[in-house]
């Protein structure tokens, strides 16, 4: 993901059934999936009430997991070949 000053990273935590992503976006949503009842992770079970100690044990293995690498302290690079491609298409 390109970004610039204060861009903030989405991150993904996979375990052997589950995968949990985390978009930092302004509205900061999240994924959930069922990898082995829908391995093209194409229903998000979010919203699944009975899924939610499940849901929070990845949002917590995810936030451990920033805490560990120290991850706010690598900012975000700007992708050069993005900057290119946009320059071109201005010209």
């Amino acid at each position: 993901m390109a970004g610039g000053a204060g861009a903030k990273r989405s991150f993904m935590v996979r375990t052997k059934k589950h995968k949990y992503m985390a978009f930092h976006t302004p509205a900061k949503a999240e994924m959930f999936f069922d990898l082995e009842a829908d391995p093209g992770e194409m229903k998000n079970l979010l919203g699944r009430a009975d899924l939610s100690a499940e849901i929070d044990r990845h949002r917590n293995l995810l936030e451990e997991w920033c805490k560990l690498t120290d991850m706010d302290k690598y900012p975000i690079q700007p992708n050069p070949v993005a900057g290119k491609r946009a320059a071109r298409k201005k010209t």
